[in-house]
């Protein structure tokens, strides 16, 4: 009686472990993820990584910063990038960078980022918007390269405030890397700079003098999308979903964009 008791037990408890067992999801395969962001979006997004990495820890991110430009770029060179976080917009006028991109995942980010003028925090010179950098004591002002978007936005606003032709001689172009109109102004190198509210946020060095008015200059339109050769589509869109989601919207807000409605 007793060994059929025992029989009974040592059956009950393997069928309580099967089940148990049963209950248990396989664990998830490891998943790299490639992501090439503007450089306005760096911050935010490797903020929103870290929080994102552990909820899922099987997801392993890596990223690439530069400007939206030389996306397209990188994806024809063989990088093997999963997904692009742009800041602008992604449309039929570049077929070319389209037919790299799954059309299906092409999403309008939640965000803006505001074109704003700075100086240096102590500065003494008298500007208190963009029509008083045409006083003769501001004497360098450094503006991005026109081939960056930055750049073209803020030749757009000076020029729809009518004095762009009256500043050329005094602008710092500041190449590729639009981070450097933050150090020329940190550095006293320029007096006054025109970047994005994200950039200028960085620094405790510099104060915002003004916000570029929305109906001078275009508006960035931050985009992301999915990477035709990218080897995990789920997981890239399930990113992006999180990067749009409240966490993702609550960090970048936090370093300075602007939410907006999709």
């Amino acid at each position: 009686m007793k060994n059929q008791q025992s029989l009974i037990l040592i059956i009950s408890i393997t069928m309580i472990g099967l089940v148990f067992l049963s209950c248990i999801s396989p664990q998830a395969k490891p998943v790299a993820l490639l992501i090439s962001a503007a450089t306005s979006y760096q911050e935010a997004i490797a903020e929103v990584g870290k929080i994102y990495k552990q909820e899922n820890r099987h997801v392993t991110l890596s990223y690439s910063f530069g400007p939206s430009l030389y996306f397209k770029e990188q994806i024809l060179k063989g990088i093997p990038i999963d997904l692009i976080i742009f800041a602008s917009k992604v449309g039929k006028e570049d077929p070319e960078l389209l037919d790299l991109l799954i059309p299906e995942t092409l999403q309008k980010m939640p965000i803006k980022n505001p074109l704003v003028l700075i100086a240096e925090r102590d500065s003494t010179i008298p500007i208190f918007n963009f029509q008083d950098l045409v006083n003769e004591k501001v004497r360098k002002i450094a503006l991005a390269n026109e081939k960056l978007l930055a750049g073209k936005q803020a030749k757009e606003a000076l020029s729809s405030l009518g004095i762009y032709d009256r500043l050329k001689n005094k602008a710092i172009f500041t190449g590729e890397d639009i981070r450097q109109i933050l150090k020329a102004v940190e550095s006293n190198k320029a007096d006054a700079g025109i970047t994005y509210l994200t950039e200028a946020k960085r620094s405790d060095k510099v104060k915002i003098v003004a916000i570029a008015p929305e109906n001078t200059h275009f508006q960035i339109i931050y985009t992301a999308a999915v990477v035709k050769k990218c080897q995990n589509v789920p997981e890239a869109q399930k990113f992006i979903q999180f990067l749009s989601g409240k966490t993702g919207k609550e960090i970048a807000e936090k370093h300075g964009f602007i939410l907006i409605n999709n």
